[in-house]
């Protein structure tokens, strides 16, 4: 169910699920903290969808969505950045016209930047995990490719 929230709130609780340390005692992180953002940038907002894509390297990439974007009115886009490396973008769509006040903006850019300390930080096993992931589908395709030819 959606709710107003004030972003210093919102913005807080991002980065208190960033900061938890993995389940399954001691388990690598997953990209669970990752698809919560999502989950509270939308549920605490009139936000259409949020979108998290992640640059793992030249070929691969890595996307979360949640919610609709298709009938969007009005979107903000916050680059993801460390140390002036582009990691990926935050998306936020609204069904509304000129639905992003200062606030939202500042709150949106706070949040990406707390996606990308977590990413060059505690979350660097999400984004090896992934690249391993997307690496090996690419070379399973291509095996796939030659075996056809």
């Amino acid at each position: 169910m959606k709710t107003y929230r004030n972003g210093a709130e919102l913005l807080a609780e991002v980065k208190q699920v960033l900061a938890a340390k993995p389940r399954h005692g001691g388990a690598p992180f997953t990209p669970d903290p990752l698809e919560h953002l999502l989950i509270i940038l939308l549920s605490g907002r009139n936000y259409s969808a949020v979108e998290l894509a992640l640059n793992l390297d030249e070929d691969h990439g890595l996307e979360f969505s949640l919610g609709k974007s298709h009938d969007a009115q009005s979107e903000f886009f916050a680059p993801v950045r460390m140390v002036g490396r582009q990691l990926g973008e935050l998306r936020v769509f609204s069904t509304h016209e000129y639905a992003f006040s200062s606030q939202d903006r500042v709150m949106l850019k706070q949040v990406a930047q707390a996606v990308a300390r977590f990413l060059t930080g505690a979350g660097k096993h999400v984004l090896r995990v992934a690249h391993g992931q997307a690496a090996a589908s690419f070379q399973a395709a291509k095996a796939g490719e030659t075996t056809h030819s």
